[in-house]
């Protein structure tokens, strides 16, 4: 079952996903680089937004995290308001920061790490419960050495929650052609 492990993202972190009444041009405001374009393409697709704070190395700060994945094989669109419905699998706060000596220094791409949150660090944001269904030794590979310390791996073809979990994965993606059966 295969496709039931893309839903690892959608429950990734689902105390952290908040409805919104405002737009996503006010979370995720576009940028003024004119060399930025996001059209589309197959792979998932993060907006981040660090609410006016300046990314920091030694300390986090908040920022908010949307990704938009339509599934695997699928097109995703960086422009939500003339491709509405795409799948949100993840949106809520993280920890942000920057990471890393030697890549830092070196080079002009800055790698970041983050965290997801419960609330603002603000707020005493403490990190999120995340939990990833999948296989556990695929889920092992595919994390290629980064450490899951704190996640939890449920292979839901193993687990008493089977049918829950296959019934929210219909509701997510019934709308991207997924059937029950």
């Amino acid at each position: 079952m295969r496709k039931l492990t893309t839903l690892y993202l959608a429950a990734l972190c689902s105390t952290a996903v908040y409805a919104q009444d405002v737009s996503i041009d006010e979370l995720y405001p576009p940028t003024n680089n004119r060399e930025v374009k996001i059209g589309s393409t197959n792979l998932p697709i993060l907006f981040i937004n660090t609410l006016g704070s300046i990314i920091q190395r030694e300390e986090r700060i908040t920022a908010r995290m949307k990704i938009i994945h339509n599934g695997d094989g699928s097109m995703n669109y960086g422009d939500t308001i003339a491709h509405p419905g795409q799948t949100v699998d993840y949106e809520g706060y993280i920890g942000l920061k920057y990471r890393g000596n030697s890549s830092f220094e070196k080079s002009d791409k800055k790698p970041y790490g983050f965290k997801t949150l419960e609330q603002t660090l603000e707020e005493g944001g403490k990190k999120a419960k995340v939990t990833l269904l999948g296989d556990p030794d695929e889920v092992v590979q595919v994390a290629a050495g980064k450490s899951l310390e704190g996640v939890s791996v449920i292979d839901p073809e193993k687990s008493e929650k089977f049918e829950e979990y296959a019934k929210l994965f219909y509701e997510l993606r019934k709308a991207k052609g997924i059937t029950l059966g």
